[in-house]
């Protein structure tokens, strides 16, 4: 059970994660957007973008863009978005790509 305290401060982080992910969607969406239109189309640039963006996927308006942006690039460069797809299951949905512990000790 949480204190009152510990229940405030992850309240606050919580909030503040909220507001990091509304201001890196302001950042990175006319980034995503260009790529998408294919006016960026260097494969190092993009792969730095996805990089940053999937840390952000648990803000649901960030992953429509992060899933928007591999779409775009499924038939240009299949094997970096299989590498951020897999990045993403792996921080999101572990379970998903087998990589889910047994925590059960019985």
């Amino acid at each position: 059970m949480l204190s009152g305290s510990d229940g405030e401060f992850f309240s606050t982080v919580a909030n503040e994660l909220k507001s990091l992910a509304k201001l890196e969607l302001q950042e990175y969406k006319p980034l995503a957007n260009a790529v998408i239109r294919g006016t960026i189309d260097n494969e190092h640039d993009i792969d730095l973008m996805l990089d940053y963006m999937v840390s952000f996927c648990y803000d649901d308006k960030m992953l429509e863009l992060f899933k928007a942006v591999l779409r775009s690039l499924v038939y240009k460069y299949p094997r970096l978005v299989s590498d951020h797809m897999y990045a993403y299951y792996e921080m999101f949905e572990p379970g998903k790509i087998g990589l889910e512990e047994d925590c059960d000790d019985t």
